[in-house]
């Protein structure tokens, strides 16, 4: 069994950007105004949703017919949740550019999978996955990994970009 596990872990693992693709920001904040996650009692209390957007720089022109990003957030007890998805759209301005806002989570979902060492010092780990849409033969289109990125929220607020 140990051979297929190694094997299924080196296949699900993203092969490298094409080009100069790379995630540009990947920002959240909860609430709408803040980018840290409150201690224990006062998290708890509160309602308010994640929202996340993502940037994207270097994407390659007609390489794939769309972009699409998964969140998802590691869980304490092993394995992950993902939580929200969307297609990236192109700016229109800048060549190679695309963004992806408005993934929006929850209190409800997100709150149970911060890890709570202690009451004042929680994280919140989350990882964005970008997939693309590459034409396969007979016409069918297939997802495929492409990059992953994690970002940690905890007790300390963010510099916003």
């Amino acid at each position: 069994m140990w051979p297929f596990l190694v094997a299924a872990t080196l296949a699900a693992q993203a092969a490298p950007a094409p080009g100069g693709l790379r995630v540009a920001t990947f920002a959240c904040e909860i609430g709408g105004d803040r980018t840290n996650v409150l201690p224990q009692q006062a998290e708890l209390k509160s309602d308010d949703e994640l929202e996340c957007k993502v940037t994207l720089q270097g994407v390659p022109a007609g390489r794939f017919s769309s972009l699409a990003g998964e969140l998802r957030i590691p869980l304490v007890r092993g394995g992950v949740r993902s939580v929200a998805s969307g297609k990236f759209k192109r700016v229109r301005d800048a060549p190679g550019k695309a963004e992806l806002e408005g993934l929006f989570v929850p209190h409800s979902t997100w709150a149970p999978a911060v890890e709570w060492q202690t009451a004042t010092r929680p994280r919140l780990p989350l990882v964005i996955y970008i997939f693309g849409e590459v034409p396969r033969a007979a016409k069918r289109l297939r997802w495929r990994l492409l990059l992953t990125k994690r970002i940690e929220l905890d007790h300390r607020p963010q510099r916003r970009r």
